[in-house]
């Protein structure tokens, strides 16, 4: 077993690695410490006291820390409740314990340049886990088990069962402590660990080895789909500041999309049936809009886009321009959505008018101060200049082909409640130039 193990630790550390070793004080956390120590290498050691065992969990820190003392190694010690963690954030005191395990041990890395940090995980762990996630639905990935190497952190152990580990001690005269705990089938681990999987074992002895194998065909055919995955955001995903585009025509050249696209959105917290939804009003010409927890995804006009529920949560939000606000004004409503206008007054004798988009000139009598610029919302209306009667600024929008992103990244002015001008596109003609006019409001964006 130590030859077998020097090879692997070889392929998961570098020479110049610095190494923390984590150990509960169990059989799997002890012989991975003599193994280290076997191997020549030199280590520092981690153990948490979540406080969930009484005296026993006290006495398995007394353990690891003599055990520290024996390979001469440095001796860290977290001491945490871990149930008023789990209460005081609503999750299962497993989930509590993990996530103030990785923390503490993420902080350990970064205050005492620790560059791998080693688990003591065996195979029966992985295969554990792959059923678990089977229990409880999963991808591809979920079904591959537990990574041997996952940024800072290695576990040299995988490829031992846990009866070997449980013969190494033996024959090597370890002692490890005993977690009672492990015992109790109230746990859902446990009870894959203690009643299923030795249902399975009486099917077939190579269970345990027959599911690793499997898991290992199933890293090789995720990695094939990373590859796919990875062209597939560079062609079809274009990040735009606080929005993303996926382009449809680009997703029609990957097969199947509901993969696809799956792979992509759910880290955005959208499920399986969000993205049959998409899929299905792609084949439409209707507008629509699917929402996670967190982000929505809008469908119009061709476009996918994707972005996080509080980007237009300010759309109600107006800017006030004062009469004294004369000259260049900036107004930004974070840096993807920004305008620079400048506003210069003039006397109508002898003024040339411009004909730009950019440019509304004003008749300044027919205005009230302060004037407002904002977005757009439902009900708005105006008498488009150059035309009979009044518009609706969304059939405005709809007729002249705006997109989802153009409709709420276009300003509007208003004055004394009354739209003045859909800003750089079209003007209202109730405050347009006229023979009667004396004074002119240019207002330009750049």
């Amino acid at each position: 077993m130590i030859e077998k193990f020097k090879n692997k630790i070889l392929q998961l550390i570098d020479k110049n690695d610095k190494l923390l070793l984590t150990v509960s004080g169990g059989s799997d956390s002890v012989a991975m410490t003599d193994l280290f120590a076997k191997a020549g290498l030199r280590f520092d050691i981690a153990h948490c006291n979540f406080k969930l065992r009484g005296t026993d969990a006290d006495e398995d820190a007394v353990f690891v820390r003599k055990l520290a003392q024996k390979y001469n190694a440095k001796f860290h010690l977290l001491e945490c409740p871990a149930v008023h963690f789990a209460e005081k954030k609503g999750i299962s005191i497993e989930m509590a314990a993990r996530e103030l395990r990785y923390a503490w041990f993420a902080s350990l890395a970064r205050k005492y340049s620790y560059t791998k940090i080693a688990t003591a995980h065996n195979l029966n762990d992985s295969v554990e886990t792959i059923l678990l996630n089977l229990a409880h639905k999963t991808g591809l990935k979920g079904l591959t088990g537990i990574p041997e190497i996952n940024n800072l952190y290695i576990r040299p152990l995988l490829g031992f069962a846990k009866d070997e580990i449980l013969d190494y001690c033996k024959r090597n005269n370890l002692d490890y402590r005993i977690d009672k705990t492990n015992f109790q089938t109230v746990y859902q681990r446990n009870k894959i660990r203690h009643l299923i999987i030795p249902e399975f074992e009486k099917i077939n002895p190579a269970f345990l080895q027959n599911v690793i194998e499997t898991a290992s065909n199933l890293r090789q055919y995720a990695a094939f789909f990373d590859i796919h995955f990875k062209k597939f955001k560079q062609e079809c995903i274009i990040n735009e500041k606080q929005l993303i585009f996926i382009k449809q025509e680009c997703l029609k050249n990957y097969f199947p999309q509901e993969l696809f696209l799956f792979e992509f959105l759910k880290n955005y917290g959208f499920n399986r049936n969000h993205i049959l939804n998409i899929l299905d009003n792609l084949k439409t010409t209707e507008s629509a809009e699917f929402m996670s927890d967190t982000y929505s995804v809008v469908i119009s006009r061709n476009e996918i886009v994707l972005f996080a529920k509080q980007f237009f949560d300010d759309r109600n939000k107006i800017y006030e321009i004062n009469l004294n606000q004369f000259g260049q004004i900036t107004i930004s409503k974070g840096n993807y959505d920004e305008i620079k206008i400048s506003l210069e007054l003039f006397d109508a004798k002898n003024y040339r008018i411009e004909k730009k988009r950019q440019i509304a000139q004003l008749d300044f009598d027919k205005l009230t101060f302060p004037l407002i610029l904002r977005k757009w919302k439902k009900g708005d209306y105006f008498y488009p200049y150059g035309m009979k009667g009044k518009k609706k600024i969304s059939d405005y929008f709809n007729d002249n082909k705006f997109s989802f992103v153009e409709k709420n990244k276009t300003w509007i002015l208003e004055s004394d409640g009354q739209i003045v001008w859909i800003v750089n596109h079209r003007l209202d003609k109730r405050f347009a130039l006229t023979n009667s006019t004396k004074k002119i409001l240019r207002i330009m964006t750049f």
